[in-house]
């Protein structure tokens, strides 16, 4: 009984040194997490992000458009004059 005793008195420490550690290990995790104001945040600027990436196609696109036109009119002016 006494051998019982001793060897639960060893695991019972053996587990505190480990929960010590655990519960270090959380606390530096803790400091490092966001919290639900900053992850609300990153939602915000990634929806202002894909505005902003939308508008840029859409002027891009309108860009080239208008130098393919530009490149067309060109084109063809300079065949008129080359016979």
């Amino acid at each position: 009984m006494e051998a019982r005793v001793i060897a639960l008195e060893k695991a019972s420490q053996e587990i505190r040194e480990k929960l010590i550690r655990v519960e270090t290990k959380l606390e530096g995790i803790e400091s490092n997490m966001a919290t639900k104001a900053e992850i609300a945040g990153i939602g915000t600027i990634i929806a202002e992000l894909k505005t902003s990436v939308a508008e840029s196609m859409v002027v891009q696109t309108r860009w080239l458009i208008g130098a393919c036109l530009a490149l067309a009119a060109l084109a063809f002016t300079a065949a008129k004059y080359v016979h």
